[in-house]
């Protein structure tokens, strides 16, 4: 399986919050990232995740 990564700003774009709240959720271990150099990048199986956990609460 292939994992693709994106950055904070494409994650936070995809979640609809903003990058700050999306680095408190990485450190609050909501969502897992890792950090390479000096960029984090999220995995967008996080991201689907945090989406489908998402839809869920708001039904």
């Amino acid at each position: 399986m292939i994992q693709r990564y994106i950055t904070v700003q494409e994650a936070a774009q995809r979640l609809l919050v903003s990058e700050c709240t999306l680095r408190r959720y990485i450190k609050q271990g909501l969502l897992q990232a890792c950090k390479i150099r000096r960029k984090w990048l999220v995995d967008t199986s996080e991201i689907e995740a945090a989406l489908q956990n998402q839809r869920a609460v708001t039904l």
